[in-house]
C-alpha cells in the first residue's frame, strides 16, 4: 500500500524524478520504454503494465479507458464496485503497480528479465497469494 502511496505522489524513484533533483545518472529505461521513464509511463502506459490491466479487465469482464496518471487509476479503481468481487478488484492495481515495479528493478539491479508470459504469470501468482493471504487473515 504504501508503494501505491508514493507513486502517486511521484516519490518513486524514477528517472524524471533523479533528474528534477539534479542527479544525473544511467538511464533506466529498462521496459523498452522509448522516453524518459517516468512513474506514470512505466506503472500505467508502458505496454507491459497496461498489459496487465488489459488482463485484469478481461478476467472480469470490464471495459474502461485506461486513466492518465497513477493517481486517477487508484481513484477510478476504487469508485468501480461490484460486491461480490470486491477483494479481487481492490488488490489488482496494486498488484499491477507492485509487478511492473519489481520487473524494472531486477532489470535494472540484476540484469534478469522474466519474459512476456511470465510476467503475467507472476502477476497472476501475486494476485492470487495476496487473496489467500486475506482469506487466512480473516478466519
Amino acid at each position: 500500500m504504501h508503494f501505491a502511496w508514493a507513486a502517486t505522489k511521484e516519490k518513486t524513484p524514477t528517472e524524471d524524478t533523479f533528474k528534477r533533483r539534479n542527479f544525473d545518472g544511467p538511464s533506466r529505461r529498462s521496459m523498452g520504454l522509448g522516453e524518459e521513464e517516468s512513474a506514470d509511463h512505466l506503472l500505467i502506459h508502458c505496454r507491459w503494465a497496461s498489459s496487465l490491466c488489459h488482463l485484469s479487465l478481461s478476467l472480469m469482464g470490464v471495459r474502461w479507458a485506461q486513466p492518465s496518471s497513477i493517481k486517477d487509476v487508484v481513484v477510478a479503481w476504487r469508485r468501480t464496485k461490484n460486491n461480490w468481487i470486491s477483494s479481487v478488484w481492490n488488490k489488482i492495481p496494486l498488484a499491477i503497480l507492485w509487478c511492473t515495479w519489481k520487473e524494472r528493478n531486477s532489470r535494472i539491479f540484476e540484469d534478469k528479465a522474466l519474459s512476456y508470459q511470465n510476467y503475467k504469470l507472476y502477476f497472476l501468482r501475486l494476485l492470487y497469494s495476496w487473496l489467500r493471504f486475506k482469506k487466512h487473515e480473516a478466519h
